[in-house]
């Protein structure tokens, strides 16, 4: 469907260089043609291993229920269900035998593919016998529930490992963190409540909100992977554990949840020498205490406009200071070692607050000349190497104009101070 006509002469300035996404539960699709089978040749000891495998796993979760309050117990049980190698699961046939596909890994170099599904306590006995039944023929002569149980290798308990989704492995289970938790309300639609009340019990923190990604919903909760396991035998067993992604937005958490956030990558910041290159940010002014900006400011904030302290009272220096120093900003916060920053940065404050008479104006050209030598000029301490001069400001359009014949932020190139920098429109 072509965009509308009204929307491109409002923003045709705004481009967006990438195809939308949609986070999703990470599943397989199935095949088209149906998974290759392996050929047993002892059929009935195939099916014995894996019903025992399910009945084990049926005895281990009815003792961690038997310790959960009844008001909290779940109706089943996740199980994880391993396929042979190069050889997929059924996992459309999983998912109409009476369980609920949560999720599925595909084969790796050094992992086999497997499916985590919910399997209701009074459904065992009958997927046991779908499994059974492999070891009789059709009237063909074929294996009964072949795509079903041919390509399974072992069936056992999920634990909370195997929940875990990300590439990366899974982070220590004693460490305190935030965990980015999936539930599937077809397995329970009281999970999101039964989870507020057990972290208001055992003392874990949780964000304030959930929020609805496709059919699921996502919750962060903050505690280590050891008592996060507690889950499995209730009512909110998680249908999948991430790493937290932001992708509703980092505002759309609760401020508790950024605070805590912030504090975590300000102290795995490792900040460059005041003599590493440097972006000096032309514009409204920096927070200079804030904690992630901070260390690599290294106390160069300054202001051209007179009677004006360089503090920034509107907040887009700021903004335009951390995009400069981290760029991807959510994968820093989402990093668990250190945080190593190849340069610093300046700020010369060159717009007046919002609400501020200008009492000497001067021109654009001016003003920006004496921020440039303000900044080459210093405050008496060592220089940078190297400059980069950010200037993300444009005049407002006339009538009948629009972003296209806005002027463009302009950034400097890398320079020494002293020499002459030039400078180009990004394109």
């Amino acid at each position: 469907m072509p965009e509308p006509e009204s929307s491109a002469r409002l923003s045709p300035h705004l481009i967006v260089p990438w195809e939308a996404a949609t986070l999703t539960p990470r599943s397989e699709a199935p095949g088209g043609s149906g998974p290759d089978l392996v050929q047993h040749t002892d059929r009935q000891g195939h099916a014995d291993a894996l019903v025992d495998g399910l009945e084990k796993a049926r005895r281990e979760a009815t003792q961690l229920v038997q310790q959960t309050p009844e008001d909290r117990q779940p109706d089943g049980f996740a199980v994880r269900i391993e396929a042979a190698r190069d050889h997929p699961l059924s996992l459309e046939r999983l998912d109409a035998s009476g369980l609920t596909l949560m999720s599925s890994h595909p084969q790796t170099e050094n992992t086999q593919q497997d499916a985590l599904v919910w399997i209701p306590f009074d459904k065992v006995a009958s997927f046991s016998q779908r499994i059974a039944d492999f070891t009789d023929d059709t009237t063909r002569g074929n294996p009964k529930q072949a795509v079903l149980v041919a390509n399974m290798e072992q069936v056992q308990r999920a634990l909370l490992e195997h929940l875990w989704q990300e590439r990366q492995g899974m982070p220590p289970l004693d460490d305190e963190r935030w965990w980015e938790l999936w539930f599937d309300p077809r397995i329970s639609p009281a999970a999101v409540t039964t989870l507020r009340a057990l972290a208001e019990e055992r003392h874990w923190r949780v964000s304030e909100r959930a929020i609805r990604v496709g059919e699921r919903l996502v919750a962060h909760v903050a505690t280590t992977g050891n008592e996060l396991a507690f889950l499995l035998a209730t009512n909110a067993c998680p249908a999948e554990i991430r790493s937290p992604t932001f992708a509703e937005g980092l505002y759309a958490v609760d401020r508790e949840f950024r605070v805590d956030l912030v504090k975590d990558l300000a102290a795995r910041i490792e900040p460059a020498a005041p003599e590493a290159p440097a972006v000096c940010i032309l514009d409204t002014g920096i927070a200079q205490e804030h904690a992630l900006l901070k260390p690599a400011l290294h106390e160069r904030a300054y202001s051209v406009l007179p009677g004006s302290t360089p503090a920034d009272r509107i907040g887009h220096g700021t903004q335009m200071a951390g995009l400069a120093l981290f760029g991807d900003f959510a994968a820093a916060l989402e990093a668990q070692g250190p945080v190593v920053l190849g340069h610093g940065l300046e700020s010369v404050k060159i717009l007046n607050d919002a609400h501020t008479p200008n009492a000497s104006p001067r021109t654009c050209a001016e003003t920006t000349a004496n921020a440039v030598a303000t900044a080459e000029i210093g405050n008496g301490g060592p220089a940078p190497s190297g400059r980069v001069f950010s200037m993300a400001v444009t005049r407002e359009s006339g009538e009948g104009e629009n972003g296209r014949r806005h002027r463009d932020p302009v950034v400097g190139h890398p320079g020494r101070p002293g020499s002459r920098h030039g400078r180009h429109r990004p394109g």
